[in-house]
This record gives structure tokens, sequence and C-alpha cells, in this order.
């Protein structure tokens, strides 16, 4: 350090006498300097007497809790991945669905008209069925009338017959 004289100044030859002023100014410095360093050195023996034995227990600790950390984020990291992955199939599965849902639909719409034409065509059927059944009726209705207009035709013919043999003979 740069110390200057704690005198007025120099006198030819001779010392001047200290100044007061001066050597306060300078004691009062050294004072606040020497209770700086004071406090330092109280820091530093307060350090001293610190135990970091545990320290290195804990640095460990830590190091492992950030390596499982980050064990954990890659982890993670593949499941949001794997999720990514499951969203885009989920997606490609709903197209999929939506177009067979609209397949379906139009399947379901066209078996519904063919539904449709075949309660008409069944309608149809029945009504021809019924008016079969009416003609079959009304032909065994006809066989009866016919098979007793034949046998009324035939007692007639012989009484026809017998008219004109009778005829005949006289």
């Amino acid at each position: 350090a740069k110390l200057t004289p704690l005198t007025s100044g120099p006198v030819e030859g001779k010392l001047r006498p200290l100044n007061a002023e001066t050597v306060e100014n300078r004691l009062g410095g050294m004072l606040d300097e020497l209770q700086a360093m004071s406090k330092s050195l109280g820091s530093l023996k307060a350090l001293q007497e610190v135990d970091f034995s545990d320290t290195k227990n804990q640095l460990e600790s830590m190091s492992n809790f950030y390596q499982r950390m980050n064990e954990a984020m890659v982890s993670l990291n593949d499941a949001v991945e794997d999720t990514k992955v499951y969203k885009e199939q989920l997606t490609s599965l709903n197209t999929n669905l939506s177009s067979l849902n609209e397949v379906y639909g139009g399947v379901l719409s066209e078996t519904n008209q063919q539904m449709s034409a075949m309660n008409s065509f069944y309608v149809s059927l029945n009504d021809v069925v019924s008016r079969l059944n009416e003609a079959a009726e009304d032909a065994t209705s006809y066989k009866e009338q016919l098979a007793s207009l034949n046998s009324k035709l035939t007692g007639l013919n012989s009484v026809y017959g017998n008219v004109l043999s009778a005829f005949k003979q006289s």
C-alpha cells in the first residue's frame, strides 16, 4: 500500500511534527479495515468449523434425484410420443368408422327400400292368393253346380228320350 507520511510535510533536513487530524483520519480508516478483516476472519473460522462430511452424501443424493428426474422426463417424453401416436391412430380409426358408418347408412337405406318393395310385393301376392282362393271356391262351386246340372241333364235326357220313344211308338 502506498503510505503517506503522517507529518505535515518535510522541513529542510528535519521532520515536521505529526498532524493530529491526518493521524486520526488514517487510524480511523485502519480501524475500519481491521474490523472488516476481523469479520472476514470470523466468517472463515465459522466456515472452518462447519461440518461438510454430509455434503458429499447430499450432493450424491441430489445427483441421484436429478438422474431419476431426468429418467422420468425421458419416460414422460416417450409417453407423450406414444400418446401422439395413439391420437393419430384414434383419428384414423375415427375416420374409418365415419366412412364405415356412411357405407352402413347407404346399405341400411337400400335395405329399407328393398324391404318396402318386398312388403308391397307380399301385399300384392296376398291379394293374388286371396283371389286365387276365391277362384278356387268359385271353381268348386262351379264344379258342384256342373255335377248337379249334369245329373239334371242326364235325368232330363232320360225324360226326353222317353218322350221321343213314346212319340215314335205312337
